[in-house]
């Protein structure tokens, strides 16, 4: 079932593509699984492109990246990454385990070709014909093919030295870089290769001279770049040669448009115009230069995730990421468009704020939010003061006015629902500073908590909305991971390594906590908290459960049978009844639902098993308003067990686009017919499920044209039931229910 209800709940990032859902279990999954964490991407014109990376996933364009078809899958083939093409039919791509994949029918089918005497990883890929070509191995060398890869030859043997990328301008002049300043080649013949002069770093003082792409724009100017970390303030290393590789220089730029990040992907469209991407731990970056690389100039994007790859045809521009991330510029940078149904983000927060409203956030700065009761999801990423780091907490008074923390310690605010964001406690670079949970009494009093530094706790409170705040540091030497209050006097805050802290005077003094009843050898951190009233309070985190009744001066250890999960997320529906969630890294990943009936005293592991799987981590819970719980986790997961029917008329579902018809007779026996509609030329799929999700019959799978069509389907042989038909229309689905009476 759980595979079912992935493949037919799907919305898309940043407008909400309406469905009907017509589940009716205990827990579903609203969010579609994304397109895995992506390493390589390639166009071969505007319209054809391929995507690689992790599980050894391949995936498929033919309309410029809108929709993307996942055509090839083997997890025990590790992350793919390079792809090269020398046509339309006959490309490569390369990744871990020394796996060169190969096709000649333009990915309808790969090939494994042998690489012998070596596992390590394949960095890059060229062919200037169906023959001849040459890959780049990491601590092996550069091997070179002329029978399209049936054998190869070991042109620059490599052992031991850790290589990154090459290119070549033709079949002859190439540029191979690596994770050392020293470690550059340049070859005239693809055979014979030479080592580079290294590049004077501009006087900047580096801990690594990883170069991590290169471009040859002709045969003498060759663009190359690497490393960057705000540890140090090391500049992203931006390098170019004017004579095919012989020697470098080092653009030194502008403390007003430097970067300090990885710079993972290049594309140049001719010998002045390109494009340099990548990103780190406060989120993507992309910079353009429009001087052949003597100025770099920061480019404003919709993204927070690490940016791997870049591909470009002329001014049309492709960037894949992590978390299956793909972005669009048809300008050369100047615009930009997400390309996939949802980002695959970790998320780490949930709430709702009334019947209809809700929000999600989580690591990259990855923003959820539901109008319609979180039957869908409109997605983005924040990017604030130019920055998308992490987000560790939410809270939302009402539809329209929230918080959220971030890493490196930025407090930031909305008052028109997420919309706009503005920073009300500015972000750091140094990355052991973080702002973790959050509790507001109202528009104008909070509290923010987290970490000044490593051990150094800080907490932040205001009282006039977030235009000002009152720090307090150093009391506890311990990471505050989460906040809550009884009222507004008594409060507690939780922490690592066993460590909290309890305030009943408002919050103008705080004092020590003390943790009872632990097992010996146990020291858990403890990451939430939450009050049944102003005195009974619950927190739970690494693997541990507690209960205080004297409003967090005491907390006693609470034993949960089978307890291995680092539980996250915890919600009350009242003061007997509450929810704890989290996940295990084992094999395979255990999740956790605990449910209590006494206020916390005791716990019951209730996960549904048929629908959580290790292919995901829960993190966060909430309720709606009507009490239905709702979990989100790893990429994009939202579930619920709210199985409300949402049944519209296919015309209110999408009158522009396609329509799914109920079935008539229905209910019926044996036989029904089912109408769709589609405006244009389209791929169609239409399917037949039972409960269970298993496929019963497939009705369609063809492209169409516009128009309504009718297919009947045949119940014989089935047994009374329900069973779901969808249409799938370009990847887009929409999804009803019959009745099979007997």
């Amino acid at each position: 079932m759980k595979n079912f209800i992935r493949s037919v709940l799907l919305c898309t990032i940043l407008f909400a593509v309406p469905f009907t859902t017509l589940f009716s279990g205990d827990w579903r999954k609203i969010t579609p699984s994304p397109m895995e964490s992506l390493q390589g991407i390639y166009f071969l014109n505007q319209s054809t492109g391929f995507a690689s990376g992790a599980n050894g996933t391949v995936y498929k364009t033919t309309d410029g990246g809108k929709e993307w078809k996942e055509i090839y899958r083997d997890q025990k083939a590790g992350d793919l990454k390079e792809i090269f093409f020398v046509n339309s039919n006959t490309g490569f791509i390369a990744g871990t385990g020394a796996r060169l994949l190969k096709t000649t029918d333009g990915g309808a089918s790969f090939n494994p070709v042998a690489i012998s005497n070596t596992t390590n990883e394949i960095k890059s890929v060229y062919f200037q014909d169906e023959m001849t070509g040459w890959i780049l191995i990491s601590e092996y060398g550069i091997l070179r093919t002329t029978d399209g890869g049936l054998t190869w030859n070991t042109v620059l043997p490599l052992t031991g030295i850790k290589m990154n990328k090459f290119s070549f301008w033709n079949n002859t002049h190439a540029v191979a870089t690596g994770a050392a300043a020293t470690d550059i080649y340049y070859t005239a013949d693809g055979i014979t290769w030479a080592k580079s002069s290294p590049a004077p770093f501009g006087g900047f003082s580096y801990t690594k001279y990883d170069v991590k792409d290169v471009y040859a724009v002709d045969e003498k100017n060759i663009y190359a770049a690497g490393w960057g970390s705000i540890i140090g303030m090391q500049p992203s290393i931006l390098i170019k040669s004017t004579d095919a590789g012989a020697t470098w220089q080092f653009s030194v730029q502008d403390a007003s448009n430097r970067t300090y990040e990885n710079m993972n992907g290049l594309y140049f469209k001719d010998a002045n115009n390109g494009i340099a991407a990548g990103g780190g731990t406060r989120g993507s970056v992309i910079i353009r230069t429009s001087d052949g690389g003597k100025t770099w100039i920061p480019v404003e994007i919709p993204c927070g995730t690490t940016l791997n790859a870049v591909s470009g045809v002329g001014d049309n521009v492709w960037v894949c990421g992590s978390g299956g991330l793909i972005l669009y510029s048809p300008d050369f940078g100047t615009t930009w468009q997400h390309q996939m149904k949802i980002p695959g983000a970790s998320l780490s927060a949930i709430q709702f704020t009334s019947d209809k409203t809700a929000y999600a956030a989580g690591s990259d700065g990855a923003f959820f939010k539901s109008t319609d009761g979180g039957n869908s999801w409109n997605a983005k990423y924040l990017r604030i003061n130019h920055i998308s780091p992490d987000i560790q907490d939410i809270f939302f008074l009402n539809d329209n006015v929230g918080y959220a923390s971030f890493s490196y310690r930025m407090i930031a605010k909305t008052t028109d629902g997420g919309n706009t964001w503005k920073a009300v406690v500015s972000d750091t670079a140094d990355a052991t500073t973080i702002s973790y949970g959050i509790y507001f009494f109202n528009e104008l009093q909070g509290y923010v908590v987290g970490k000044a530094g490593t051990k150094v706790d800080a907490i932040y409170k205001t009282t006039d909305g977030g235009q000002s705040w009152d720090i307090k540091t150093n009391i506890l030497l311990a990471n505050l991971k989460d906040v809550a209050f009884g009222d507004e006097n008594r409060g507690a805050i939780v922490a690592e390594g066993l460590k909290g802290l309890y305030t009943a005077d408002g919050g103008k003094t705080w004092t020590a906590s003390k943790f009872n009843g632990v097992p010996s050898g146990k020291t858990p951190h403890v990451l939430k908290i939450s009050f049944l009233n102003p005195t009974d309070a619950v927190a739970v985190g690494n693997q541990c459960m507690f209960k205080s009744s004297d409003g967090g001066a005491n907390w006693n250890y609470v034993a949960a049978d089978g307890l291995t999960e680092n539980l996250t997320g915890l919600t009350f529906q009242d003061q007997l009844k509450g929810w704890a969630v989290g996940s295990y890294i084992s094999t395979p990943k255990k999740l956790g639902i605990y449910q209590t009936n006494d206020g916390g005293q005791s716990w019951t592991w209730v996960t549904d098993t048929t629908v959580f799987t290790s292919s995901e981590s829960v993190t966060g819970v909430t309720l709606d308003k009507g009490g239905k719980l709702w979990i989100c986790g790893s990429r994009g997961a939202v579930f619920t067990n709210n199985a409300t029917v949402d049944v519209k008329s296919s015309m209110d579902i999408s009158p522009s686009k396609y329509s799914l018809m109920q079935n008539y007779p229905n209910p019926f026996n044996p036989s029904t017919v089912i109408e769709y509609r589609i405006p244009e030329l389209s791929s169609v799929r239409l399917d037949v499920y039972d409960m269970l999700g298993r496929l019963i019959g497939r009705l369609v799978n063809e492209t169409q044209n516009a128009g309504t069509y009718k297919m009947t389907f045949n119940a014989a042989g089935l047994s009374s039931g329900i069973y779901f038909y969808s249409l799938n229309v370009n990847g887009n689905i929409l999804t009803r229910k019959m009745s099979v009476i007997k």
